[in-house]
């Protein structure tokens, strides 16, 4: 079976609420040396909801491998924000501060992803949050200037 087939199944099992979905996820790794390259395409695919329900199982060193796929999902409004935001902070601490700029900066083009990665970075380290703060509020964009301002705030009434 190839990895479409076996992706197939797993799918087929989802969406009926098949008993053996977790078995067919085990087999699914077992039988595919590249399961995690294949799930990192499918995470941003139609078949996501199916793709999501193997990250709470990964590893944290398989969940850095999938790093950015974890920021692009904690960077906007969405109903699992909250659980990206998660899986990205239980990660080794100095791991994500060391690495996290280089996959949100090109994700910050709007109010609401400066907001939500401003957020994140206020529950990894404060300096970071600052920085990016700093950033916002020499942005044109007005709204964009508000949510720096908004952290600025945050952040000297946390030294209060």
């Amino acid at each position: 079976m190839d990895q479409d087939e076996y992706w197939n199944k797993l799918v087929h099992a989802y969406n009926s609420n098949d008993k053996r979905f977790s078995e067919y996820i085990v087999e699914f790794k077992l039988y595919n040396a590249q399961w995690l390259d294949y799930l990192r395409k499918k995470l941003l695919s139609n078949d996501c909801r199916v793709a999501f329900s193997f990250l709470r199982d990964l590893t944290k060193s398989e969940l850095i491998q999938i790093f950015e796929v974890l920021i692009y999902y904690a960077s906007y409004t969405h109903g699992l924000t909250k659980f990206f935001r998660d899986l990205i902070v239980d990660l080794p601490r100095d791991w994500v501060v060391e690495n996290i700029e280089k996959y949100t900066h090109p994700l910050l083009k709007n109010e609401d992803a400066y907001r939500r990665v401003l957020e994140l970075y206020y529950f990894l380290d404060s300096a970071l949050t600052f920085k990016l703060a700093k950033l916002a509020l020499i942005n044109e964009n007005p709204g964009i200037k508000e949510v720096g301002n908004d952290f600025v705030d945050i952040l000297k009434d946390q030294k209060s």
